[in-house]
């Protein structure tokens, strides 16, 4: 698929993003979701958050939105989360938490972020995303993974 393949299917959701407008709009937004999730362009990542709205009432197209997301590499979830985590934080900090709970819930994903923690330049706002995120989780096992996490970083959040 061309680049210009992938900005007409942008341009798809554009058109489709009023599900109220139209009934079958929320079917031919997903289908172009799908579309573009199969190509795993990480450029597509941002196009994709933006259409996140943790007040929709349209969840259930949320939650598949969330879905193809999270068919994408962990590493690029993680490159683009940190180019500016405040923005995705914004748009949905719902969504925003649960792609980070969904990489620190996985045992090869939780590698995998210790790694990048390590090997790449990291910002104190994306350290704050993520260190926020995970002290806001209810889950006990939570705090004893960001004792890890601090742990592998070479200066204390």
């Amino acid at each position: 698929m061309t680049e210009q393949d992938l900005k007409s299917l942008y341009q798809s959701l554009e058109k489709y993003k009023n599900f109220d407008k139209d009934s079958a709009n929320c079917e031919k937004f997903l289908a172009t979701v799908d579309a573009i999730v199969v190509q795993k362009n990480p450029e597509s990542i941002p196009v994709l958050f933006q259409y996140l709205d943790d007040k929709s009432e349209y969840s259930w197209v949320m939650e598949e939105l969330m879905l193809g997301l999270e068919q994408y590499q962990t590493v690029d979830l993680l490159l683009t989360l940190i180019k500016d985590p405040q923005w995705y934080w914004k748009i949905s900090p719902l969504r925003t938490r649960g792609l980070l709970y969904g990489i620190i819930n996985s045992p090869a994903d939780f590698k995998e972020l210790k790694n990048f923690l390590t090997t790449f330049p990291i910002s104190e706002s994306f350290l704050k995303v993520l260190f926020d995120s995970v002290k806001l989780s209810q889950f006990p096992h939570h705090a004893e993974l960001l004792k890890e996490l601090q742990q592998n970083l070479k200066k204390p959040c």
